[in-house]
């Protein structure tokens, strides 16, 4: 650990000018400076950006309900999970997270004296648990999870990060599979517990929320491509080709995976008719590019049939929560290793198809298209959710419960 905290230090001290390059906003903050608007003694909960924050928004509702009393402060190091901070939780004190360095760590720790540290998904950062740990402020684990990819480097450094993760007083898995690869790394395998994916609880509390957009000429069918990434753009314009072809009334709409990208896709499926951004919608379009974050999981309410992307290319795959909590049936390729469980399940159900290439995409959503199959998995959709409910407040209810183990009366 001192290794790694000699190397963090020069690099985030160091490097500092190249760093904050890069991390315009908020440079007091990552520095370990914080103004009096941000609550001393909170319920500190991290997340790192976009997906992070979508897992703690019903963990921090269940806060403000059950415990209205405590602060609660909820940190981000991307500027985009910030803004997505502000929209899901306006109510709640947002700041950046200080980088991850003993002096910018020992810093915030002395100025913000958290009663507890939760930290989302597997956002580890050595020198603030090992601070955390020093200091005598219990740290939690929330939807954690580890992916194929991630597992491998963990093993292969067991003893680095065996060494983190037992410095958490529990870590609350989503799902036996992650359960199992958090014991084979940490030393302290009853520490380890399931309580389920926050993201289900997260996105019903969304969709209540959501006001679905309206576009015009309302009886032309929408399908759906999410979170793209490169080389999947390309299938995916194969494919409407052949839609457009055999339902010459759809539409398509394609959100890239990052929006910076709107403008290379715009370039692509300039020849596919009537092409608009998000940002500016024009009459009559046939293909709309989604140029903004944050918005498309209201675009899976409006859609017939969706593809979600990364699992065309070797990415692990996007959230298929998404489209299913709306009854959204989609399609997917075979890289969906971050979301193994419940795509599976979801293929048993048969909310979700496989896919491997642009004419198997055009054959869903043909298929799609003209047998109606939003209507047809729609009780399919709602038993796979109504199965995993409950998540946010288990894990609440377990750092509640550890939290007056450890200090007794600590609200």
């Amino acid at each position: 650990m001192w290794l790694y905290g000699a190397l963090s230090e020069l690099v985030f001290s160091g490097c500092a000018r190249l760093i904050d390059r890069k991390y315009t906003e908020g440079l007091d903050e990552r520095h370990g400076w914080y103004s009096s608007r941000v609550p001393r003694g909170a319920v500190w909960v991290h997340a790192v950006s976009v997906g992070e924050v979508q897992s703690a928004l019903p963990l921090v509702t269940c806060i403000t309900e059950e415990a209205p009393e405590l602060p609660v402060l909820v940190t981000t190091v991307t500027q985009t999970g910030a803004a997505m901070v502000r929209q899901l939780m306006p109510n709640v004190v947002h700041a950046y997270y200080p980088w991850d360095a003993p002096s910018i760590v020992s810093r915030a720790l002395g100025e913000l004296r958290p009663r507890c540290y939760v930290t989302m998904e597997t956002e580890l950062w050595p020198v603030m648990t090992d601070r955390l740990y020093r200091a005598g402020i219990p740290a939690f684990l929330v939807n954690g999870r580890i992916s194929d990819r991630s597992f491998h480097s963990y093993r292969r450094l067991k003893f680095f990060w065996g060494s983190v993760l037992d410095r958490y007083r529990v870590i609350m898995a989503r799902d036996s599979e992650d359960a199992e690869r958090f014991k084979a790394i940490c030393s302290h395998p009853e520490r380890v517990i399931v309580t389920g994916e926050n993201k289900t609880d997260a996105l019903l509390i969304r969709r209540q929320q959501e006001k679905l957009p309206v576009f015009d000429e309302p009886d032309r069918p929408i399908i759906l491509a999410g979170s793209t990434h490169p080389g999947e753009d390309e299938i995916i314009h194969e494919a409407w080709l052949e839609v457009k072809k055999r339902c010459p009334g759809a539409r398509l709409i394609i959100a890239p995976r990052h929006p910076e990208r709107a403008e290379s896709v715009a370039e692509l499926f300039s020849g596919c008719g009537a092409v608009c951004r998000f940002s500016a919608p024009t009459l009559g379009w046939d293909v709309m590019i989604v140029d903004r974050i944050g918005k498309l999981f209201c675009l899976y309410g409006t859609a017939q049939a969706a593809f979600v992307g990364g699992t065309l290319v070797p990415r692990g795959g996007q959230n298929v929560y998404e489209p299913a909590v709306w009854g959204c049936p989609f399609c997917l390729g075979p890289s969906y290793s971050d979301f193994r469980e419940p795509t599976e399940e979801l293929l048993r159900l048969g909310v979700c198809r496989l896919v491997s290439d642009a004419s198997s995409i055009a054959e869903f959503f043909i298929g799609a298209l003209n047998e109606n199959l939003r209507d047809k998995i729609a009780e399919s959709a709602r038993v796979f959710f109504d199965g995993k409910l409950g998540s946010a407040r288990r894990s609440w209810q377990e750092i509640d419960r550890q939290m007056t183990e450890l200090k007794g009366q600590w609200r």
